[in-house]
């Protein structure tokens, strides 16, 4: 399912409303058997493709179907689930509307000393994540990040750059990103980029900026 502007994270909700013929014909037959479906985001180009087969990044998301609303008309409502980070391997002919692929899962790999070798950028991440949210009026919010430190170190990254509303280009540079040392170390370097230009936007009676977050 390609989509433009729009990176599915494991472990992420990703409400979609599914009205092209090509995708309801796909989310029948993902009801109809595994209710799997693997979101990718399109690569830029010209838009008067999106009819055809626009080149998509070869690193998206499988998701599960959790919730189907179906509508009157054919269209209908859904929610996915992200599970497994997928890379295409090659696309399938099919007789389908949509497009078909063969992919391959890609488990997060870590350094020498598994998750436990990343817990310090975890705690960054963490503590970075509770000074934005303070910053732009979240304060309750920030009190309940405590209890994302039991999330793998992997999943965590991956909430984080969902949550803080990053650009499609950065997720999916982040989601591309199969060694989980790696990814914490660019999402924080991000965040404090993230945390200076809210810094900046502060107004000096100190009133919390306005700032768009997931």
């Amino acid at each position: 399912f390609p989509l433009p502007n729009v990176v599915l994270f494991p472990g992420v909700l990703l409400p979609l409303h599914i009205f092209e013929p090509r995708y309801c014909q796909m989310v029948s037959d993902a009801m109809d058997s595994d209710q799997l479906v693997t979101m990718v985001l399109l690569k830029p180009g010209p838009e008067d493709d999106y009819e055809g087969t626009p080149p998509v990044h070869d690193v998206g998301c499988l998701g599960q179907i959790i919730h189907h609303e179906p509508l009157p008309d054919g269209r209908s409502n859904l929610v996915l689930r992200g599970q497994y980070r997928v890379r295409i391997d090659s696309e399938e002919p099919s007789d389908r509307l949509y497009r078909t692929a063969h992919v391959v899962i890609l488990q997060d790999e870590y350094p020498p000393g598994g998750p436990d070798a990343v817990a310090e950028d975890v705690e960054q991440v963490l503590d970075s994540m509770k000074e934005i949210l303070t910053l732009v009026g979240r304060s309750a919010d920030a009190k309940k990040i405590a209890a994302a430190g039991r999330v793998p170190p992997g999943r965590l990254c991956d909430l984080a750059c969902h949550c803080l509303g990053f650009d499609s280009s950065l997720k999916q540079s982040l989601l591309a990103e199969q060694f989980v040392a790696r990814r914490a170390e660019t999402l924080l370097a991000w965040m404090q980029t993230l945390l200076k230009t809210i810094e900046r936007r502060i107004n000096p009676k100190g009133q919390p900026p306005e700032f768009s977050m997931n």
